[in-house]
């Protein structure tokens, strides 16, 4: 059993940042569904790939700050 942590691959997404400081709801929506749906996809793929016996997976999704269209800006909850 190995306990250390092996990270293949960390994806930054801005997008839905840069919509919350250009307070466009409709775009933080889209960029929203959008990384939903990327998610989803991936999960599937490492689910198979699980599946067919190749590795063990995990998805880590995490946030550094939240930035409501209603500010414009970050709200550091």
């Amino acid at each position: 059993h190995n306990s250390s942590l092996l990270f293949d691959y960390i994806h930054c997404l801005l997008g839905v940042d840069d919509a919350g400081h250009d307070k466009a709801t409709t775009l933080k929506t889209k960029a929203l569904e959008s990384i939903d749906k990327m998610i989803g996809q991936l999960a599937s793929l490492l689910w198979e790939a699980e599946c067919h016996g190749m590795a063990r997976y995990s998805i880590c999704v995490t946030g550094d700050h939240s930035t409501p269209v209603e500010y414009g800006d970050h709200s550091y909850e």
